[in-house]
């Protein structure tokens, strides 16, 4: 019986993984730009969501607390 493993898989996955970094760090640059680039909450989530869901997630879900302890 022959154990022999082969470079390959880990070569892909290393690939793979290196592909996953990338990504999340452009989203993470992307979400940085967003996020100084306005104060009005709504719509900075908005656009850092829409950065994410597609590219790190299939969805997202945020809570906002307001001043008088509710959530929207």
């Amino acid at each position: 019986m022959n154990h022999r493993r082969t470079a390959q898989p880990n070569a892909s996955r290393r690939l793979a993984n290196g592909a996953q970094v990338d990504t999340a760090t452009q989203v993470l640059l992307d979400a940085a730009r967003t996020f100084s680039s306005s104060l009005e909450i709504g719509d900075t989530l908005d656009q850092v969501l829409n950065l994410v869901v597609p590219r790190l997630a299939d969805y997202a879900i945020v809570y906002l607390r307001t001043s008088d302890g509710m959530y929207r």
